[in-house]
């Protein structure tokens, strides 16, 4: 089983030059978590860099156009400089393309300043360590928690004691936000041709009833664990059964705004691969 490791806050490297930017990013990180003070900012990219050689902090917000470097190239470097940081890059442009090539680069994600509030913020650091530590890991090791937010399901799953196939991030409207690359294999698709498309979309039709049960039941019932049972559309046009549970995501304000899923594959009616279960708990919406 995983360790839930809890932090007060994230440590945030912010990487931009332009000092209203920054002001508002700091606000932002401070209507979150009052008081916030453990970020470091780096106007240049090479101060980025002796920053990552002297410090590891626990996400990068980075902005793509900085005196000494333009676009992804600083995705690139510091990444390079070190791996075990992930990085969200803040844009000033909406520009699709560039989102995508910037999570093909190793970004974990893609923010367009002035388009996402303080806790849509908070939301993105906190899905980028997460994502980024379980892929590091693959997907065993501490799962990072913060105490302003939770996981409210609480109850044993029928699959407890099993190791998930994948485990993937779905808004409440059942739209798939972020996967681990083990999703990814499962569907038989890269993982960027998943991320924006509605779960309904990639499972068998005969089964989009039970899973639109289950999201309901997330939502009317956050305190228990749901499980549904779905044929995932794989790339090469085959079924993969898979036994599903949900596990609703709140904020602060104890409304269900996402649903942790962890899928398990089935085999004559059995969830397949003993194991650990990885849990998580103290989320924030």
């Amino acid at each position: 089983m995983a360790e839930i490791k809890r932090l007060t806050a994230p440590s945030i490297l912010l990487v931009e030059d332009n000092p209203l930017h920054v002001r508002l990013v700091t606000s932002m990180l401070s209507e979150v978590w009052p008081g916030f003070e453990d970020l470091y900012q780096a106007r240049r990219l090479d101060r980025a860099l002796e920053h990552l050689r002297d410090d590891k902090p626990d996400c990068v917000l980075l902005d793509l156009v900085l005196p000494d470097a333009d676009g992804l190239e600083a995705v690139n470097v510091l990444l390079a400089a070190n791996p075990e940081v992930p990085i969200v890059v803040l844009s000033s442009h909406d520009d699709q393309e560039m989102a995508l090539r910037a999570v093909s680069e190793g970004a974990q994600d893609y923010l367009v300043k002035g388009s996402v509030d303080a806790w849509e913020l908070a939301r993105a650091i906190k899905f980028a360590i997460y994502r980024h530590k379980s892929r590091i890991d693959g997907g065993s090791g501490d799962v990072v928690a913060f105490p302003t937010a939770r996981v409210t399901a609480q109850s044993v799953a029928p699959t407890a004691g099993l190791t998930p196939a994948g485990q993937a991030i779905v808004d409440v409207g059942g739209v798939l936000r972020h996967g681990t690359a083990e999703i990814a294999s499962l569907f038989g698709r890269p993982l960027y041709e998943l991320i924006g498309a509605a779960v309904e979309d990639l499972v068998d039709p005969d089964d989009i009833g039970g899973w639109r049960i289950a999201m309901s039941g997330c939502r009317q019932e956050p305190a228990r664990i749901h499980t549904v049972d779905l044929r995932l559309h794989n790339g090469n046009g085959a079924e993969v059964p898979t036994s599903v549970t949900l596990r609703a995501m709140c904020g602060a304000d104890g409304e269900v705004d996402a649903v942790l899923l962890a899928c398990y594959l089935v085999s004559e009616g059995v969830a397949e691969v003993p194991g650990g279960y990885i849990a998580m708990s103290d989320w924030n919406g």
